[in-house]
């Protein structure tokens, strides 16, 4: 129904959402750079389809990161490691949305 109706950006965007949830909980379990990089990919690819996912992808970002701080008793290297990856997402969404971000400004 979604495709059928012509919203393939929302489609898109619900195919990705799992992906970039996946990709960022492994960035912070694994604490590789390669990750990081690549759900943050990801969540600009979902908002290029579709923003509104991608708002959705950084609240859940945001309770996976709750979710891993409470699981964990090394909370300062936890706490850095989501720092890194939170610079890392915004640094690569703001770079890549900046087309049409910059304009919104002036």
């Amino acid at each position: 129904m979604v495709i059928d109706g012509g919203q393939v950006g929302i489609a898109l965007g619900y195919a990705f959402f799992p992906w970039v949830i996946g990709t960022f909980y492994k960035a912070i379990e694994s604490n590789k750079v390669f990750y990081g990089l690549l759900s943050a990919f990801l969540v600009a690819v979902t908002g290029f389809a579709d923003l509104r996912l991608a708002y959705l992808s950084f609240l859940v970002i945001i309770m996976v990161s709750v979710y891993f701080l409470l699981i964990n008793s090394n909370r300062k290297a936890v706490i850095l490691g989501l720092f890194k990856n939170y610079f890392i997402l915004v640094m690569i969404f703001l770079g890549i949305h900046s087309y049409w971000l910059f304009p919104l400004c002036n």
